[in-house]
């Protein structure tokens, strides 16, 4: 999209009027230290609604099916209008519809007790993104806006009508054991994003995020680059771990900027093919991924694997790519999701997102493996029950030249970021993965931009 056009659509929605009524799907999540029993601070998404919102969406799927048929079409454009914060009170608060007031706020570090307003941010994404941070308050509950799309129900409607991804997986089936394959690991702050460019024609994103939180002012150039880079970036197959924004909201960012590229750009990863877990599963899900979700179907572009009637199940296996189902736990929103093991001859690497070890199939469960991306931002939960090995590895890097590590032992990397508000990385996590036998690489801890391995 370019500028003048999404200026338009920002201020016809009006997504930073804070005068109009504004009113917000608000889901309360304890986190942080669920997963060692413990509560310290609870989180809080709110999927974001005014009238003009309601409007466009309605015109949005109604119009997707038929838009290329149309002799005057416009495009429908996916977006994103979420709100992500954490608080230590409102305990007494359920979950459910709430008319709201929202004031622009300057940033807060840390989020301390506040008996009336909520703190964080504000996130606007068609494309590019865009987020302010505020304060909300919660007038007083509101009846369910009857007059918004039920994306649940609908998505129920489109995954009768079949899903499209798992016929090709003849990509992978066929794929040697002999070639290596490249994977390039973004310095984005907490979020995860890897490029994996199997052979020289097929390649794929394993997540595609865009940072919440742990984004300082050092990784705003290295930002700026990662978005510049990706726009630049194939991919036939998004393969995203869970519904979180930070694992998927950096397609608007893809999007933007390939469409601002003159020369080499790439294709919209909205013509990619999608696999991702079903975000029907979670009720924690946000509008925003339900949104993403209905619009990939529609467009006849996803694969959704049920992770909760199939948990910890080995969903597809190949030469060079293994995908496992996380066991659904309906108490922690991020604890499930899909697991990724791409596979060299010799070498291995894991992507489990945000899954804990305790979700982990049995086909992983006591494993070594050569790599691994820490699991949610290496946060506080048990030890892991996978090892890593002693190996020579080389790690190269690139900002102004390409440079490179050598490391002992097998490779934990870790995207937490370095103004991280959730706690992360955790130290009791690092000294587990220690004992297993990984060196700990802190992405945020380095100024390149990216990181790349070559797993062969």
């Amino acid at each position: 999209m370019n500028e003048e056009r999404y200026n338009q659509f920002k201020e016809k929605l009006g997504f930073f009027d804070w005068n109009q009524s504004i009113y917000g799907l608000v889901k309360f999540t304890e986190i942080v230290d669920k997963l060692e029993g413990q509560r310290s601070s609870r989180g809080v998404s709110i999927s974001l609604y005014n009238d003009a919102i309601i409007r466009y969406e309605k015109q949005i799927f109604n119009n997707i099916e038929n838009w290329e048929t149309s002799e005057n079409r416009v495009e429908p454009i996916y977006f994103v209008y979420e709100f992500e914060g954490f608080t230590r009170s409102f305990y007494g608060k359920e979950n459910g519809w709430y008319e709201l007031k929202i004031i622009s706020a300057e940033r807060k570090e840390n989020y301390a007790e506040d008996e009336e307003f909520i703190f964080g941010k504000v996130f606007f994404a068609a494309s590019p993104v865009k987020w302010q941070s505020v304060k909300v308050k919660l007038i007083k509950q509101a009846p369910m806006v009857i007059s918004k799309i039920d994306y649940r129900k609908q998505i129920e409607i489109e995954k009768k009508k079949g899903s499209v991804i798992l016929g090709h997986g003849k990509y992978f089936c066929g794929y040697p054991y002999g070639s290596s394959s490249i994977a390039t690991l973004y310095n984005i702050g907490q979020a995860n994003s890897t490029h994996i460019q199997f052979n020289k024609y097929v390649s794929a994103f394993i997540d595609i995020g865009y940072p919440t939180c742990g984004c300082d002012s050092e990784l705003k150039k290295s930002n700026l680059i990662y978005k510049r880079k990706i726009s630049k970036k194939n991919a036939d197959f998004v393969f995203l771990t869970h519904w979180c924004l930070d694992h998927f909201l950096g397609v608007c960012e893809h999007e933007h900027f390939r469409n601002n590229v003159k020369r080499n750009r790439a294709r919209s990863l909205y013509d990619a093919y999608w696999l991702a877990p079903d975000p029907t599963n979670n009720p924690d899900a946000s509008d925003a991924s339900l949104r993403l979700c209905l619009y990939l179907l529609q467009r006849k572009k996803i694969c959704l694997i049920d992770t909760k009637t199939n948990p910890r199940d080995h969903v597809i296996g190949s030469s060079c790519l293994d995908i496992y189902s996380g066991e659904y736990s309906g108490d922690i929103r991020n604890d499930f999701g899909l697991i990724y093991e791409i596979k060299g001859k010799n070498t291995n690497f894991l992507f489990p997102g945000d899954a804990s070890y305790r979700v982990f199939p049995k086909e992983i469960v006591g494993r070594d493996f050569k790599y691994i991306l820490a699991p949610h931002h290496c946060s506080g939960m048990i030890p892991p029950n996978i090892r890593g090995i002693k190996s020579k590895n080389l790690l190269k890097f690139h900002n102004n030249q390409k440079c490179g590590f050598t490391f002992d032992n097998s490779i934990a990397f870790i995207t937490a970021g370095k103004t991280n508000t959730h706690g992360h990385p955790d130290p009791k996590h690092m000294a587990d993965l220690k004992r297993q036998n990984f060196e700990l690489f802190i992405l945020s801890s380095h100024c390149a931009e990216s990181f790349e391995i070559i797993i062969d």
